[in-house]
């Protein structure tokens, strides 16, 4: 079973961040977050609020692609989420900062693994 949450700052009571997850732990943990979410945990404190939990995988997916497309994303210009992503289990429609990011990482690398042109030993 799958919960889907967001995270509501403190200071200006809007929502900054829409997720999913197996559990609820994953609500509240600060790993694998993107660098706005953490530069919006540094100025402000946060709650949690759990949205929906018992649901499937597909159904959370569903739900954090809705809400995440009603709050709209920061980085398009449209709403106050620091998600990078469209949700639905991520890697869907990242901002072109993160395009140009993982382009950056590749370049010059024949085999995908990330070594921006280093030689592999």
């Amino acid at each position: 079973m799958s919960i889907v949450y967001q995270h509501r700052r403190s200071d200006t009571d809007t929502v900054f961040y829409i997720g999913i997850g197996k559990s609820k732990d994953r609500a509240y943990s600060h790993y694998s977050r993107n660098k706005h979410w953490h530069g919006v945990v540094k100025k402000t404190n946060y709650t949690v609020e759990i949205l929906l939990e018992g649901i499937t995988w597909e159904e959370a997916c569903r739900h954090e692609k809705l809400l995440i497309e009603q709050i709209g994303r920061h980085d398009l210009g449209l709403g106050t989420l620091v998600n990078q992503t469209d949700g639905g289990d991520g890697g869907m429609n990242p901002s072109v900062e993160a395009r140009q990011k993982r382009s950056s990482s590749l370049t010059g690398n024949q085999n995908g693994k990330g070594n921006k042109g280093k030689p592999i030993s």
